[in-house]
């Protein structure tokens, strides 16, 4: 089946960064247990990469190509693309907030806000897409904690939260408030994050949506 990273192409108004539903059943009693067939990279310090993330997202990228070409051509449409942007150039323009100032605009036409969001989604959109596309019938749920435990994109997106929780730039607080990172990831982000995301919810919330202090 489709899982909710390949429903983004039944939104109305766009694709967007919205919560996968995380509790969606498993694989099939007695099918194959699902575990990604590609190693992922972790993010490592290096000269020509002082943020320690491009390098591992390029490289897991490039593992997880065979995967995410296999699965357009089975599904005959992606939903990597919304951004107008090549998902490499995405991925360096989403590592360059990180440095000590992003590169410009691959998308002029666009305002950073813009961009920066659609780049996001695409970037996820390609893991996503090239999990699903292996052999294992994956979860939405085995996938998503795929990608944000074991990736190097996963942790990207994690480190780039503080950076622009704290811009000041009102469009990209609000990114990083709402859109970047899904509700039932909230509890592995460094803990500052954390309450900043639990404090966007307001004083009364869910415990579900607590885990780290039930």
């Amino acid at each position: 089946m489709l899982i909710a990273a390949l429903a983004l192409l039944e939104e109305e108004k766009g694709p967007v960064l919205e919560d996968f539903p995380e509790d969606a059943l498993g694989p099939r009693a007695g099918a194959e247990a699902w575990v990604c067939r590609v190693p992922m990279s972790r993010p490592a310090e290096a000269a020509s990469d002082p943020t320690g993330y491009l390098g591992g997202v390029l490289s897991e990228m490039n593992n997880l190509g065979v995967w995410y070409d296999l699965g357009k051509e089975k599904r005959g449409r992606t939903t990597v693309g919304v951004s107008g942007i090549e998902v490499e150039a995405a991925a360096r323009f989403i590592v360059s907030f990180l440095g000590d100032a992003p590169v410009e605009n691959p998308r002029p036409d666009l305002s950073v806000f813009d961009a920066l969001k659609l780049a996001l989604e695409d970037l996820r959109a390609y893991y996503f897409e090239s999990a699903v596309s292996q052999p294992g019938n994956a979860s939405a749920g085995q996938v998503a904690e795929w990608f944000w435990d074991e990736t190097s994109a996963g942790k990207l997106f994690m480190a780039l939260e503080p950076v622009l929780a704290g811009s000041d730039d009102k469009k990209l607080r609000f990114l990083a408030e709402r859109m970047l990172i899904p509700r039932r990831q909230f509890h592995k982000m460094p803990e500052a994050g954390y309450q900043r995301y639990m404090a966007s919810l307001g004083t009364r919330h869910l415990s579900s949506l607590d885990p780290k202090h039930t």
